[in-house]
């Protein structure tokens, strides 16, 4: 806005409680065949247009960025499937071409990842690495565990295996004045048993992404079908209208003197009854114009009817699905476990004589903490214990408010404490 490349006289609400302004560059997110470009395509998720002008009832008109043509889309589509699209995940930019690239980098990126990210840009890419600190030694070993991983579900001992075959340095040793605990025998068996969790939250989220993505897909051919099966019902349904009025038409003048023929007497009862008797002919001729028209019909209406019940199925089931994926909670399993996982490799190094900030130290010890309370985990709940007593004892500033344990068999981990 500042440079005058974006409009901010005119705005509307867009999905994610986004506002799109004209010139602002946005995306589709959902397949919508309905909807069809100046030069017949439709819109597709994903999709990257332009706003070129909205409308007081908050639809948007936009031009493909791909050379689509461009289409106007309804208020409740903007409103709900469109987003701002000046950044996107590494899966979505893929085949981009920009002037500068940027990529986020976190401990969740792989190499693969890492690769579209950094190539997009014509003129220049950058990478910015998110970190718990300002210690660019930190930022250079998530680098480090990025370009080792070339898939984000390689357990952490993979990782860790494949990171000490590829240092070279000389190791770093605690100096006298720092102490160091002593890595714990059952450690190896704990962080297996971290990595193979994340590995199967990982697992079950594309699952259900997978399934997702099925379900919208069957949505989609679903929602072409019911509108072929509109178009070819469309003709019938003038004629259908017309045959349908002339039966109630001839009903009502059935109904009409038969009403009145019962509170009649003598010859205006029996005139009445004639008159009925009349219009039940005429109603008799309307209602066999009336099946012929439905023969007629029956076939693109009976597709017409069974397209909608599909449509209607379908569109229940994946409102179903979506509760069901946001029930489970996938995704902060991966993410709790993610930080689980980083924790212990934290810890790990900090024990092993690397260079890590105590409070880092301290932040990695209250997580494996919570694990014991929000999982179960009673392998993470004894090392954050460990650590504490040893931290005490060298008058180091790692106490935590941590319930007493007793340690006990854990069937998790496959080992006896």
């Amino acid at each position: 806005m500042d440079a005058g490349q974006i409009s901010a006289d005119t705005s509307t609400p867009i999905g994610g409680g986004e506002r799109a302004y004209i010139g602002d560059v946005v995306v589709t997110r959902q397949n919508d065949r309905r909807l069809e470009t100046s030069v017949g395509e439709p819109v597709r998720n994903r999709e990257s247009w332009t706003v070129e002008a909205i409308a007081t009832d908050g639809s948007l008109t936009v031009s493909s960025n791909g050379g689509s043509g461009h289409v106007r889309l309804h208020a409740e589509y903007a409103g709900e499937h469109v987003r701002l699209g000046y950044a996107a995940t590494e899966h979505g930019n893929q085949g981009d071409t920009v002037t500068v690239g940027i990529e986020l980098a976190t401990v969740a990126t792989t190499q693969r990842g890492l690769y579209v990210g950094v190539t997009r840009g014509r003129e220049d890419n950058k990478i910015l690495v998110v970190t718990d600190s300002h210690d660019l030694a930190e930022a250079r070993d998530i680098l480090e565990r990025v370009l080792a991983s070339d898939r984000s579900d390689v357990p952490a001992t993979t990782q860790r295996r494949r990171l000490a075959e590829m240092d070279t340095r000389p190791a770093a040793h605690p100096k006298p004045h720092e102490p160091r605990p002593e890595v714990p025998p059952w450690f190896g068996d704990l962080c297996i048993r971290v990595g193979q969790s994340l590995v199967e939250a990982q697992s079950a989220f594309r699952d259900d992404e997978r399934r997702s993505l099925e379900m919208r897909d069957r949505l989609d051919r679903a929602t072409l079908e019911l509108a072929k099966a509109d178009a070819a019902f469309e003709p019938f349904r003038p004629s259908l209208e017309a045959a349908n009025a002339e039966v109630e038409a001839a009903q009502r003048a059935v109904w009409g003197p038969n009403n009145r023929a019962m509170s009649a007497k003598g010859f205006k009862k029996r005139a009445l009854l004639r008159e009925a008797y009349a219009a039940s002919k005429t109603l008799d001729v309307a209602r066999a114009a009336q099946s012929e028209v439905q023969a007629q019909a029956a076939s693109a209406k009976n597709r017409f009817v069974d397209a909608s019940r599909d449509v209607h199925q379908i569109e229940s089931s994946v409102r179903s699905a979506h509760a069901s994926i946001n029930w489970e909670g996938h995704e902060d399993r991966i993410e709790w476990f993610a930080e689980l996982e980083d924790s212990l490799d934290t810890w790990h190094r900090w024990a092993s004589g690397r260079p890590v900030a105590e409070k880092d130290v301290a932040a990695a010890v209250e997580i494996l903490r919570s694990a014991s309370a929000s999982s179960g985990d009673k392998g993470s709940q004894l090392l954050a214990k460990t650590i504490e007593v040893w931290a005490v004892d060298h008058g180091l500033a790692l106490t935590l408010d941590l319930e007493p344990t007793t340690p006990e068999m854990s069937h998790d981990f496959g080992i006896e404490l």
